[in-house]
């Protein structure tokens, strides 16, 4: 019994024995919008055998994360940016974060946005009552690029309006009306120079 324990020490992960190498190790590397990039991590001969975890967090985390052995003591996460900013990668060997980790990294570039990826539907197109919230749902494809989603709505008077994230790419546009009549509601993504595709949409609330 002491033996087998002895050598399940021996195998067990020890992520102080690992280090970020290359540009993830430089605190001034900037990865660049939608280019290739790779995190390499150099695993030494006491570091045990992981498994290497990843996880990573951003405005939209990149769609696939291809993390492999290099065969030479060294693994990588290889990624490609699909939006700027802050992007944040857990990396631990077993249990235990790796030296550095999380990774911060500041993605740059100019972003790219196609509006025609977001899709609005809801009943809420269809007409509303006075006092009632009109609810409607914004989807937005990777393909879309980064938001912020943008709403502005007019009509007889000033609406209130709530928006509110429902999941990846997922929103909800809840509008209160006070008084019946049209209303024009423009959806926009990312700055007002890209509407979605049917904005403005006109609603029509009765009493």
């Amino acid at each position: 019994m002491g033996s087998i324990f002895f050598r399940l020490f021996l195998c067990a992960p020890m992520a102080s024995h690992c280090s970020l190498m290359g540009s993830a190790a430089d605190p001034a590397w900037r990865p660049e919008y939608k280019q290739p990039a790779e995190i390499k991590i150099k695993i030494g001969d006491k570091a045990g055998d992981g498994p290497l975890h990843v996880r990573t967090k951003a405005q939209l985390p990149p769609k696939e994360l291809e993390v492999g052995d290099n065969g030479d003591g060294t693994m990588s996460v290889k990624f490609t940016p699909i939006c700027v900013g802050k992007h944040t990668f857990e990396l631990t060997w077993g249990e235990e974060a790796i030296p550095g980790a999380p990774l911060e990294v500041t993605v740059v570039g100019e972003v790219e946005r196609d509006p025609s990826f977001v899709k609005v539907s809801g009943d809420g197109l269809n007409g509303g009552v006075v006092g009632t919230p009109v609810v409607l749902t914004v989807e937005a494809q990777d393909d879309a690029g980064p938001g912020p989603l943008q709403v502005e709505a007019d009509g007889p008077t000033p609406p209130t309006i709530q928006l509110g994230k429902l999941g990846s790419g997922k929103y909800s546009v809840t509008l209160m009306m006070k008084r019946k009549g049209q209303y024009k509601v423009e959806i926009n993504w990312g700055s007002w120079e890209y509407p979605v595709p049917g904005s403005p949409f006109k609603i029509d609330v009765t009493e």
